[in-house]
């Protein structure tokens, strides 16, 4: 009995030893099962697939850099909540959708930072974790693609000859397995494997890189962001309410549908139903989508009344706690854009009434609010309406809202952490109304 165990080992080894030493021989005539090393191009798309997805807790750190270690108490509009579980990030965005006021989200420190490589980052404060954020170098991850555990690798190191396989029970595994494979060292994978639930089925490594292939083409972006440099807010509204940056997690509050935009694109704007008060989007505010943060700010917004709603107060269009950009008029027949800042400067667009526009229903129109530093713009429909110096306080500029007793369709709302020139809000007004999901 020994000796048959021992034979059935050697043969074991032999035979696993044999499977790697043609693995030249199959390069050449079955690359679709050949050996991969750790600087193979997929090994690489694999470990972009294995990757710690860092989008995953957006609504608790506002950043794509790193996810935040499990458990941690978090302060939502001062409430505590401990988070144990991914399950429960849903219980921070129910509190954020349920506070018409806005909504901020605090850590406890200490806390530690997992990396898409999942390298944990010890964080004391909120200068340290600031500071985290503003070093990360990006990863560019494939999301759009989950395998199916276990997964078995097959590893063979060239200068030992020594052969040995490892079942793979989860994306972190699967990619410090490959992080930690040796230059001697080439693996090969267990084919077939299935992804996404089964509904992908691998049966090489040709399969394997064409499913990856497709999952990229899935989750890229339709079309090319026009000015994208500073943006820290996107909302095009295509079928859903998302800050397009992931700087924020924005929320629809009230009753909302999508509608036909300005380029007759089907739920490409959002439609305030109630124009209610609280009838609103709400994004929360943190340091990396404060406005003010670089000392100069752009809003560029798209509106189209629907309802001569004239007896209401002032037609939110974007608000936060130093700037108000509002539709109201001197009576109740005149609604025409007016921008409060810092309780001490008010602009309006003397041309849209002197122009009789007045409470004008059923036409888009696009805004501009531009600050400099030191003179704050009124931009409608590509011309400069009013301007005025001034200078804000210091302080943070945020979080904000679209909408609120406002009824009717708004569009393409971009938050810039920079002013932007004439030439760039002259390609603003003439761009087509976006439909993009993400950000390319």
């Amino acid at each position: 009995m020994k000796n048959f165990i021992r034979f059935s080992l050697l043969f074991s080894v032999i035979a696993l030893g044999t499977l790697f030493s043609c693995q030249d021989e199959e390069r050449v005539n079955n690359p679709g099962t050949a050996s991969l090393d750790k600087n193979a191009l997929l090994t690489q798309k694999l470990q972009s697939v294995t990757a710690n997805n860092t989008s995953i807790d957006n609504v608790i750190d506002s950043t794509d850099c790193f996810t935040v270690k499990l458990p941690v108490q978090v302060l939502v509009n001062g409430q505590t909540v401990t988070v144990a579980s991914a399950d429960e990030y849903a219980v921070v965005e129910e509190i954020l959708e349920s506070t018409s006021t806005g909504g901020t989200v605090d850590f406890v420190y200490p806390i530690t930072l997992i990396t898409a490589s999942y390298e944990e980052i010890p964080i004391a404060n909120e200068s340290q974790f600031v500071g985290a954020v503003s070093d990360c170098a990006g990863f560019e991850a494939i999301s759009c693609i989950a395998f199916d555990f276990p997964v078995t690798l097959s590893i063979y190191d060239t200068g030992s000859q020594n052969p040995f396989t490892v079942a793979i029970d989860s994306n972190q595994e699967f990619y410090l397995t490959l992080m930690n494979l040796q230059e001697a060292e080439v693996y090969q994978i267990q084919y077939p494997v299935t992804a996404n639930n089964g509904l992908v089925v691998i049966n090489d490594n040709t399969d394997l890189d064409n499913a990856i292939s497709s999952a990229i083409a899935d989750c890229a972006c339709e079309g090319e962001t026009i000015l994208s440099d500073g943006l820290i807010l996107y909302l095009t509204f295509a079928n859903e309410v998302k800050d397009l940056t992931e700087i924020a997690n924005s929320q629809p509050i009230g009753e909302i549908q999508f509608t036909t935009d300005r380029s007759d694109n089907a739920n490409g704007a959002i439609s305030f139903l109630s124009g209610s008060a609280d009838n609103q989007v709400v994004t929360p505010g943190n340091p990396n989508n404060d406005m003010l943060q670089d000392g100069a700010f752009t809003v560029s917004i798209w509106f189209n009344r629907q309802t001569p709603n004239f007896d209401g107060p002032a037609e939110v269009l974007f608000r936060t706690n130093l700037l108000d950009i509002v539709l109201e008029g001197p009576n109740p027949e005149i609604r025409s854009p007016k921008v409060l800042a810092a309780d001490q400067i008010e602009l309006v667009d003397q041309d849209w009434i002197e122009g009789q526009l007045f409470g004008q229903i059923g036409v888009w129109h696009h805004l501009v609010v531009v600050y400099d530093g030191s003179v704050l713009s009124l931009y409608r429909d590509g011309e400069l309406r009013a301007e005025q110096q001034m200078e804000f306080p210091q302080s943070m500029m945020s979080p904000n809202f679209v909408g609120g007793d406002f009824r009717g369709f708004i569009d393409d709302v971009r938050v810039y952490k920079r002013a932007l020139e004439i030439q760039e809000i002259l390609q603003l007004y003439g761009l087509d109304g976006d439909v993009n999901t993400c950000l390319d």
